[in-house]
């Protein structure tokens, strides 16, 4: 859970803030993204492998699925700008 808070909160907080400031922060934060995306994952795996699976956990796993291919998709598309 903290994770994604610091996932989407952070999509949040570059959007409005940060983006049109700094390209170093923007860099940080995909970084940071990858890293909570992975987390993200990893965990929803494992709680599906170490015992019953969480109710939902397919509609998770989608939603965070497609977070992180939005993410990688949009730090593709700020470096082909760059």
């Amino acid at each position: 859970m903290l994770a994604l808070s610091i996932w989407f909160g952070g999509i949040i907080m570059i959007g409005a803030i940060v983006a049109p400031v700094s390209d170093a922060a923007l860099h940080r934060f995909y970084i940071t993204s990858y890293i909570a995306g992975a987390l993200v994952l990893t965990s929803l795996f494992a709680m599906a492998l170490l015992g019953p699976r969480p109710s939902g956990f397919f509609a998770r796993l989608g939603v965070a699925l497609g977070m992180f291919a939005l993410t990688v998709y949009a730090s593709l598309e700020l470096r082909a700008l760059s």
